[in-house]
């Protein structure tokens, strides 16, 4: 089975969406005026049956047919106006419309491997809406630290684990470990370690500028030792 047609089983498990995260995503659509929200890499769309519920029009995007077919299930069991679709990143083409908002949350942004990988995803989010709202994983702090291992997750059912490999070329072999009971499932992805000073400056060939960074959903400003990046953009504006 593939990794993450296993994860999809409990990804609402592993990731749940605090209130943390809900109370952020909230004051930033309500201080720019958000009606409407494109979710990239929605996972199994908890956020945007969130935004759902706050009178939003949301629509979640994900690669994966598993995680888009779990969000669709959940919509329909809640009567939820959400609507969801399987897309690529790097090409939304098929993505009807533009949207007040665009969001790319979770590490989503970190899966793709090259300048020109990023530079494609961010124009086509330009494509899509004027106001982007990004978290990744703080990879300042990683490669600074060199960090190897992240605390592992747990629930009452299963161990989440992860692990960083640093290579040669720069980018990091990210293997994942899901364990229930006595069952296994291992996966390995390679993620690029995107710096605050490599966004900015794929945010300035593509017509993006970064008006916020924070550390967290917290709230607090980001440093070089924040847990994560968040970070709001405008498309557009000089």
């Amino acid at each position: 089975m593939d990794f993450y047609q296993a994860l999809s089983q409990y990804y609402d498990d592993v990731f749940p969406l605090k209130v943390e995260q809900k109370n952020f995503l909230r004051r930033f659509i309500d201080l720019e005026g958000i009606k409407s929200v494109l979710d990239v890499g929605c996972g199994t769309g908890s956020f945007c049956l969130e935004a759902s519920e706050w009178g939003l029009t949301c629509l979640g995007l994900d690669l994966s047919r598993e995680m888009i077919g779990i969000a669709r299930r959940k919509s329909e069991e809640r009567g939820s106006r959400a609507e969801f679709m399987q897309a690529d990143m790097l090409d939304l083409s098929s993505v009807p419309g533009r949207f007040d908002g665009v969001l790319c949350l979770g590490n989503t942004l970190a899966h793709l491997t090259t300048e020109g990988q990023l530079k494609q995803a961010l124009e086509q989010f330009g494509a899509k809406g004027n106001n982007l709202l990004i978290q990744l994983v703080n990879y300042d702090r990683v490669l600074a630290k060199k960090i190897t291992e992240l605390s592992e997750i747990r629930t009452a059912d299963l161990v989440f684990r992860r692990y960083y490999r640093h290579l040669e070329n720069g980018l990091i072999e990210f293997s994942m470990q899901l364990e229930r009971g006595t069952e296994k499932t291992g996966g390995v992805n390679i993620l690029a370690p995107l710096a605050k000073e490599g966004l900015e400056r794929a945010f300035a060939s593509t017509g993006w500028k970064a008006v916020s960074w924070w550390g967290s959903f917290s709230g607090e400003v980001w440093s070089p030792d924040s847990p994560a990046t968040v970070v709001a953009a405008t498309f557009g504006v000089e």
